[in-house]
């Protein structure tokens, strides 16, 4: 079972240089999100506490705790929900 991380920060889109680093991590990571994200095909990554996340758009306040049976979830300041992908290197 994963662990809700709530950040006092608002989770930033990822740039495409960052994403270029972390691509294989993303393709492994999504499978395990998908049936939490609405845009399956391929959704927007973020960044958050030094983490490559993705937004869980299916994920609310009231299902979260059965979302962490899936991974580590950030809840960033503006009350949106994120799996982690992976720790940012470099």
């Amino acid at each position: 079972m994963g662990t809700l991380k709530e950040s006092k920060k608002k989770a930033q889109e990822a740039s495409s240089s960052v994403m270029k680093v972390h691509h294989e991590a993303k393709g492994n990571a999504l499978r395990k999100w998908t049936k939490w994200i609405k845009d399956r095909d391929n959704p927007d990554c973020y960044t958050l506490e030094g983490h490559i996340v993705v937004r869980l758009d299916k994920v609310t306040e009231s299902n979260v705790e059965a979302a962490l049976e899936t991974g580590d979830i950030f809840g960033d300041k503006s009350g949106h929900y994120y799996g982690d992908i992976c720790e940012m290197s470099g």
